[in-house]
């Protein structure tokens, strides 16, 4: 997963779980609440529309970031319907990205 290997490389610092399955990830990260989600809306299972549906109906309140290959417009004005959307990233994720969301300055 390139954002995992992102992620780790750039700021080995940073507390970063990774989930495979959108079904464990839901029920986790309501136990966990963590900082920030990175959402990829292209995943197994379900896809990141209904991962959303499902999250925002748990009372969640951490920010969610949508990564994705689309460059859709449709998807960027469907995303920013939810109030836990954060931002829509389109892929590949950068350092800049990843400066931005996580608030720390460009080394």
């Amino acid at each position: 997963m390139a954002v995992e290997y992102l992620l780790k490389y750039e700021y080995p610092n940073v507390q970063l779980l990774c989930f495979n399955s959108p079904h464990h990830a839901l029920n986790e990260v309501n136990h966990l609440n963590p900082d920030i989600l990175f959402l990829d809306l292209n995943m197994p299972e379900i896809n990141g529309w209904a991962f959303l549906e499902q999250i925002q109906d748990s009372g969640v309140k951490f920010p969610i970031y949508i990564l994705s290959s689309s460059i859709d417009i449709a998807d960027i004005k469907k995303a920013s319907k939810y109030n836990l959307v954060s931002d829509f990233i389109s892929k590949p994720l950068t350092k800049d990205h990843l400066n931005k969301v996580l608030n720390l300055k460009a080394s």
